[in-house]
C-alpha cells in the first residue's frame, strides 16, 4: 500500500472520530473563519490531544502537528492542489496517523485508557518521533519540513 493512501484512509477516520469527540479546550486556533468553523485540523487536534503523545521533540505543538497532517492529507486529496507532498513527509504523515487513530479507537474500549496511555510512551511511538529526527523531519508553522 502507498503511503498517500494509508494518509487518506487513516485521516478519514481521524475527521469521523474526530467529529463525533466534540469540541475541546485549545482547539481554537485550529478553527476557521469568522464563524469558527471546524476544520481537518480541528480532528487531527482532537485526536493528538486525546491520546496524549509528547510531540515536542517534532513539532512546536500540537496544534502545528495537526495542520501539517490536515495539510498532507488535503493536499494528498484534492487534485488541484498540486504536486503530492514530498515523499518523506508523507511517509511520516502516514506512520503518525495511524498510529493517532489506533490509539484513539482502542482508548474507547472500556478499560483501555491506561493502556493506551502506555503506548503513548513505549518505543512504538518513540521509534516514528526518532525516524523523523534522524531524517531531518520536523514540523515547523504547520507544515512538514527538512533540514540538513
Amino acid at each position: 500500500m502507498f503511503a498517500e493512501d494509508r494518509v487518506v484512509n487513516a485521516s478519514m477516520s481521524i475527521e469521523a472520530l474526530g467529529a463525533a469527540l466534540g469540541p475541546i479546550e485549545g482547539e481554537e486556533p485550529t478553527l476557521a473563519g469568522k464563524k469558527k468553523v471546524q476544520t481537518t485540523a480541528t480532528y487531527f487536534y482532537r485526536i493528538i490531544e486525546s491520546v496524549g503523545i509528547d510531540t515536542s521533540q517534532i513539532a512546536d505543538g500540537s496544534v502545528e502537528l495537526a495542520r501539517a497532517l490536515a495539510d498532507t492529507y488535503n493536499t494528498i486529496k484534492h487534485a488541484d492542489r498540486g504536486d503530492f507532498p514530498d515523499g518523506l513527509h508523507t511517509i511520516y504523515a502516514a506512520r503518525l496517523s495511524l498510529m493517532l487513530i489506533r490509539m484513539a479507537i482502542v482508548q474507547r474500549l472500556p478499560g483501555a485508557r491506561a493502556a493506551v496511555g502506555r503506548y503513548s510512551n513505549s518505543w512504538p511511538v518513540r521509534r516514528i518521533i526518532e525516524g523523523m529526527k534522524d531524517n531531518g523531519v520536523s514540523v515547523q508553522s504547520g507544515r512538514f519540513c527538512t533540514s540538513p
